[in-house]
């Protein structure tokens, strides 16, 4: 929707016209306005010696347009008797001078005309008599016209006398009015834009208001003031709109909104329990553009291949907008056969009962001896004694086999199996022994292995079974018979620290101990074994998986379970410093001495923190001796190296200044003559520290120049080219013998009677006076040139008074509140003449606004006459200025710390109060009087310091090779990336590192400004567990952070998390944690902290900033 608006300013300007006739009703076109005649056309003579106003009111000097106004004219009498009165009034646009708004609803002795002309005229009907009053009035209606004009209303009255025309007194007078159309309160809405995702309330636009009468109000559904909303939701938003007559408006716009991202999956479940055949189509609809889906372990909107189970799919637009959707894959329950028989006591009347559960009914039933069968169980009888088996298949065709037996009257026997498994991970070492019993001699056994021996050992996993026969009607089968084996026994490093330094004890290392049996036993070449505490009736067995205050080595470890197994392993701790000193600069300010030079400066002149994470050693500064050619900003080598030979380089920046000012000897000394001609004397010369300066004239007359009488003080600056200055001065004085005396004749205040008479004396005569005519002067000043024969000349300022002028003022000043103001005034208090005065100023200069300055005010006595002429000046305070003196900042941040500054001028005591502004500083100064002063500065305000904040490490296996993927905020781009391997071999210099072995990996960081952040990180070899660093949406908030650091867990959540400062120093740990985790930082040290958090069988590292 579109609004528009204009606004327009209207003149009006109106004429009015009065007029006293003694004929019943006014004839037209005598109102004396352009192109009318006048009243004294037919009325005049001596005018009866009457006198009086006519006058108008009840029309505003700005009047509306289309506003009805009462209007009043009056005719007042203020010399002589007049017997009658009458009037004439005629409003006309100043423009054309054309009829100008409407008249109507006179009052009884009034009528409204219309001239040949168009104009509309109000006026008598009949002319009225004053009956010994001094006042006539009459009323009508005027509608003020929409136009864009000035309007005049033209006035005309006529005293009468009663007797005839030729003793009336015409009288005029004028009224302007101006009329401001304005148009009507619009506003157009520009630059819309919508939210970003469905439900946010990050919209904007921008009101473009006109017409109405500014300055405006727009107010924002949203709670926003101003031109600008940034903060809209999307639909239908409220905008009003209210202009300085308090006139609103109320829009609306609408601000556009993706629709609400979800899906509309098509899910194909599981057919056969353990099957991996489920398949999903999410069909993602909603919000921006093209629609993508994530999956915990892989991308795509199609899945095949999926187990039974639920999945939570995160399904993202192009505008990052994202929705969590759940799907749930159907898998059937384990299709298990449940079988049951009765014997053959007759020989041939066994039955064999098979009842499934699981699966999907109903079920087809195949059995050995030829039956077929469908339903949800199936019975064979007449069966002799024997095995039968069984093959089920349910409605998805998932099969089982099972097999039952048949016994005999004669058959006894019974056997139950031990199970001994494998103690280790791929041995063969597990067993089953039978027991067996009900049996005669001549017993045989076939394993399902081969072996016919009673009990089989040495045996890898597997499931076995066993036939027991004692005759062909008498047979027993152990089916099922499982032999396991624990898991693999590993340990995972899942957190190794590097000791800071070579000689700092501050390393450590975490082992993730899986697989084999609990009970585990773990000892460490450093000594560190099982700590076996008895805590009441049970025995706790402190693992040492956990080692800190380590220092550079090699540490190996033997790991045993409960079975004996055992792995040997090693980890080996590096010296961790491979990060470069941080060189920390500020700028320094050299000044030069009297002969243009400086000595070296010091490193510790430039320096502003630098600092190591170990030892700072040695430092290359040297800027040699400064002169007059180094003069600017100049950069200086800074290489900084620290005990572990890591060096870093950076340019400190050094201002050379040279603020001494040339000497300036000005070789002339005052000069005297007595001729008035040209004067010639010596041009100063100038040097200087560093180069040759420029001299010039500045003050009074060059060298051979005509210079007047009396002394002219000359003054010549040099000037160096870093704008330093000096001066020296000397005067020329022309002596001029010529004398003049006046002797003065005051004038009377009234008349032009007075005189000047001169007596001339001293120079070379004869003399030249100008102006000649010294007689017949008012009073006044008169100012006279007198000049000899030989050109030598004076001027003299002669005061003819008034000799009875008895007039004196007395002036009263008041000053300016603030400097530059015109807030100042005068007042005036007369004595003497008359008592009515007249004051007159300055053309411009109102009395009660005055700046600071010299003033006159001309003091006229208007009954008699007399004048006389007051000055007076007018003071203010000094400007109130604002100098700031130094500004620190936190290097790498920008962060404002400190800044110094000082205050002149206004009136003291003095207020502050300080507004930061994102970059912008800004300082306003109150002084007593309330007179205020601003001033601002940037600083470089960084958004955000240099930090990583999250980090995924993906471990290697023995399919694919690891990779280290980061995010980094803050600092100054663009960046630089130096990634290390253990050995201390470059390996990369990109933000994500991929293709990595197993190993340990170093990151340096350093920003456009010389920021540099590091960390390390490690890359496992996992085997048979899951991925130790997946990333499942944990989110860090706010980061960085001042005080509180909020952890959510969006998917999983974890049985702890620890922090470690940047050392690898371990500073809390924490469990028994909730969905949203909050951990106070405020006391922790500025800097960077790694958050590992520790699942089941997985670990994910985080990182966050402190400020």
């Amino acid at each position: 929707m579109k609004f528009k608006s204009a606004q327009h300013f209207v003149v009006v300007s109106i004429v009015a016209i009065l007029f006293l006739s003694f004929s019943s009703s006014h004839p037209v076109g005598r109102t004396g306005a352009p192109g009318d005649g006048l009243c004294s056309d037919c009325h005049g003579g001596s005018g009866g010696g009457f006198d009086g106003d006519v006058t108008m009111s009840g029309v505003p000097t700005n009047a509306e347009p289309g506003v009805t106004y009462t209007v009043t004219v009056d005719v007042d009498v203020s010399v002589g008797s007049p017997i009658r009165g009458g009037f004439q009034i005629l409003a006309l646009k100043d423009a054309n001078d054309t009829q100008a708004g409407t008249w109507s609803n006179n009052d009884g002795n009034s009528s409204i005309k219309q001239g040949s002309s168009g104009r509309f005229y109000f006026g008598h009907m009949p002319a009225q008599n004053f009956g010994g009053g001094s006042n006539l009035s009459w009323e009508a209606d005027w509608e003020a016209p929409a136009i864009n004009d000035d309007v005049t209303f033209y006035m005309v009255a006529n005293l009468a006398n009663g007797s005839g025309s030729s003793g009336d007194k015409i009288i005029t007078n004028q009224f302007t009015t101006t009329i401001v159309v304005v148009d009507p309160l619009e506003v157009d809405f520009s630059n819309i834009m919508g939210v970003t995702c469905n439900g946010d309330s990050d919209g904007s636009a921008t009101a473009t208001v006109s017409g109405g009468n500014p300055p405006y109000t727009i107010d924002w559904a949203s709670g926003e003031s101003g031109t600008m909303a940034n903060s809209l939701a999307g639909g239908s938003q409220g905008v009003t709109i209210t202009d300085n007559d308090d006139t609103v408006i109320i829009e609306n716009i609408t601000i556009p909104e993706p629709d609400e991202i979800d899906a509309d999956p098509d899910i194909l479940d599981i057919d056969c329990f353990g099957n991996e055949n489920g398949a999903v189509i999410i069909n993602p609809y909603g919000g921006t553009g093209t629609l993508t889906c994530e999956w915990s372990f892989d991308e795509g909107c199609e899945q095949e291949d999926l187990e039974g189970g639920t999945y939570f799919v995160t399904i993202t637009d192009e505008q990052d907008c994202s929705t969590v959707v759940e799907i749930e894959v159907f898998e059937p329950d384990e299709l298990i056969l449940n079988m049951s028989s009765t014997d053959a006591n007759a020989g041939n009347d066994g039955t064999a009962t098979c009842r499934p559960s699981g699966g999907t009914s109903p079920y087809d039933f195949a059995w050995s001896n030829g039956v077929i069968d469908n339903g949800t169980m199936s019975s064979i009888d007449n069966l002799v004694p024997g095995d039968y088996e069984v093959t089920v298949t349910d409605e998805n065709g998932c099969q089982e086999v099972n097999t039952v037996n048949v016994g005999g009257l004669a058959c006894n026997i019974s056997a139950v199996a031990e199970v001994n498994d494998v103690l280790c991970y791929g041995e063969s070492s597990g067993s089953i022994v039978l027991n067996v019993s009900g049996v005669s001699t001549g017993v045989s056994y076939l394993w399902s292995n081969g072996f016919t021996t009673s009990s089989i050992f040495d045996i890898p996993i597997g499931t076995y079974s066993v036939t027991i026969t004692e005759s062909p009607s008498c047979v027993e089968t152990l089916s099922g018979l499982v032999v396991s084996e624990p898991d693999t026994l590993q340990a995972a490093l899942t957190f190794l620290v590097n000791p800071t330094c070579s000689n700092s004890n501050d390393g450590g290392i975490n082992l993730g101990i899986a697989g084999g049996v609990p009970g585990y036993d773990l000892m460490w070449s450093n000594g560190l074994t099982n700590d076996t505490l008895i805590m009441g009736m049970d025995t706790v067995i402190n693992l040492p998986d956990t080692l800190t205050q380590l220092g550079v080595g090699t540490y190996a470890y033997t790991l045993s379970d409960s079975n004996g197994c055992t792995i040997v392993d090693s980890v080996i701790l590096n010296n961790a410093d491979v990060m470069p000193p941080v060189i920390l600069l500020r700028q320094f300010a050299v000044l030069l001495d009297d002969n243009g030079m400086a000595p070296p400066i010091d490193f510790s002149d430039v320096d502003a923190g630098t600092f190591d994470n170990c030892e700072l050693g040695e430092i290359d500064f040297d800027t040699g001796p400064l002169s007059c050619v180094d003069i600017g900003i100049q950069g200086f080598t800074v290489v900084v190296y620290d005990t572990n030979g890591n060096s870093s380089e950076a340019i400190a920046s050094v201002v050379i200044e040279d603020v001494t000012p040339p000497e300036i000897n000005c070789l002339s000394s005052n000069i005297v003559v007595s001729t008035c001609g040209p004067v010639n004397y010596v041009i100063p010369i100038a040097t200087d520290n560093c180069d040759i300066p420029v001299v010039s004239l500045v003050d009074g007359l060059a060298s051979g120049e005509d210079f007047p009488v009396g002394t002219t003080e000359i003054t010549y600056e040099a000037i160096d080219a870093c704008g330093n200055a000096a001066e020296c001065s000397f005067n020329v004085t022309v002596n001029n013998n010529l004398d003049v005396e006046a002797t003065v004749v005051d004038a009377s205040c009234s008349e032009a009677n007075g005189s000047i008479e001169l007596d001339i004396s001293g120079g070379t005569p004869p003399y030249t006076v100008n102006p000649s005519n010294l007689t017949g002067l008012a009073a006044g000043n008169y100012e006279l040139d007198i000049m000899d024969d030989s050109g030598c000349s004076t001027t003299i300022t002669v005061s003819v008074g008034q000799s009875d002028n008895n007039l004196s003022g007395i002036i009263s000043t008041t000053e300016p509140i603030c400097h530059g103001e015109n807030s100042g005034s005068v007042s005036v208090n007369v004595m003497g003449g008359s008592g009515d005065y007249s004051f007159e100023y300055a053309s411009g200069v109102n009395p009660d606004a005055l700046s600071a300055g010299e003033y006159e005010v001309v003091i006229t006595d208007n009954i008699e006459g007399c004048q006389i002429t007051e000055s007076f000046e007018i003071n203010e305070p000094e400007e109130l200025m604002i100098a700031f003196n130094n500004v620190d900042v936190v290097p790498c941040t920008g962060e404002l710390v400190n800044f110094d500054y000082s205050v002149t001028g206004g009136t003291a005591p003095y207020s502050e109060s300080i507004e930061v502004v994102g970059s912008e500083v800004t300082l306003v100064i109150s002084d007593d009087n309330g007179c205020a002063v601003s001033s601002s500065f940037m600083q470089m305000l960084i958004d955000l310091p240099l930090a990583i904040t999250d980090v995924v490490v993906t471990d290697a296996d023995d399919a694919v090779l690891g990779s280290i993927n980061i995010n980094i905020e803050g600092g100054v781009a663009p960046y630089s990336y130096v990634w290390n391997d253990e050995n201390g071999s470059a390996v990369g210099d990109t933000e994500d590192l991929d293709g990595l072995t197993p190993g340990e990996y170093t990151l340096i960081i350093t920003d456009a400004n010389g920021c540099v952040v590091m960390a390390t990180y490690t890359v496992d070899m996992v085997s048979g567990i899951e991925d130790l660093n997946e990333d499942i949406k944990i989110n860090v908030f706010p980061n960085p952070s001042s005080s509180v650091v909020n952890f959510k867990f969006e998917k999983k959540i974890p049985k702890a998390f620890t922090i470690f400062n940047a050392n690898g120093t371990r500073i809390l740990k924490l469990d028994n944690l909730t969905a949203k985790s909050e951990v106070d930082v405020a006391q922790f040290s500025n800097g960077l902290y790694l958050v590992k958090f520790e699942f089941e069988d997985f670990v994910v590292l985080k990182t966050f900033f402190k400020i």
